[in-house]
């Protein structure tokens, strides 16, 4: 945090505004993790506007995605929605696929939170149907995956609920995804609990608790 610090003064006294926004949204990923989203938030803000002013629409858009992950994480749904329609509008316009992947599976998010499955299918289906044209087996593919599986827990298909999770841990152990391993353990948990199957919710925490499942990462939501 010192470091960037530093060179966000170094950028203002070259007057170099880019470089100067991207160091701040930088900076504000990094307050962020460390527990300050209102910090953040101002930090995002004070990059998106630079961005906007330069023209710089697909840094302009990802920042949008920052902005509306943290206010997801503070429950403000309503405005998170206006960024991540952005965000996904600029996406399709400027072809940037790794963007609207993202912001696919972040409004899925948000439309499941406010209890709205068919609209949260819809985003997760349009996130699988690019990463299977790409076959591309990743964390985007786990967390799809594993959105789809809360959807048709919140709809009562609990045996569709279980397969997902299922195919969520398959990929989440192939590629090494050990933090989004520890989330689909307990959201299967969390279903056999519901399946009144104790003991295999009991062995899908203790899983969930152990030490190799402490790695904290998540690919949903890089920067």
């Amino acid at each position: 945090q010192s470091t960037y610090t530093e060179a966000i003064a170094l950028a203002s006294s070259m007057s170099d505004r880019i470089l100067y926004a991207d160091l701040v949204n930088n900076l504000g990923a990094i307050v962020n993790m460390r527990g300050n989203p209102e910090r953040a938030l101002e930090l995002y803000q004070e990059s998106l506007e630079i961005y906007t002013m330069q023209n710089e629409i697909r840094k302009s858009a990802y920042t949008r995605n920052n902005i509306a992950i943290t206010l997801l994480e503070r429950g403000d749904l309503d405005t998170a929605y206006v960024h991540f329609a952005a965000a996904l509008a600029i996406a399709e316009k400027i072809k940037d696929a790794s963007l609207a992947l993202i912001a696919n599976i972040n409004l899925a998010d948000l439309y499941l939170k406010r209890g709205e499955t068919s609209e949260a299918t819809r985003h997760c289906r349009a996130a699988e149907l690019h990463l299977y044209n790409g076959g591309i087996r990743s964390g985007h593919l786990v967390e799809t995956k594993m959105i789809l599986g809360r959807i048709a827990l919140a709809e009562s298909n609990l045996t569709a609920a279980h397969d997902l999770f299922n195919y969520a841990l398959e990929i989440a152990r192939e590629i090494g995804a050990q933090f989004q391993e520890a989330e689909v353990l307990v959201e299967r948990g969390m279903l056999m609990q519901r399946q009144e199957k104790p003991f295999e919710a009991l062995a899908d925490l203790n899983t969930f608790w152990s030490p190799h499942s402490s790695i904290v990462t998540s690919t949903r939501r890089v920067r």
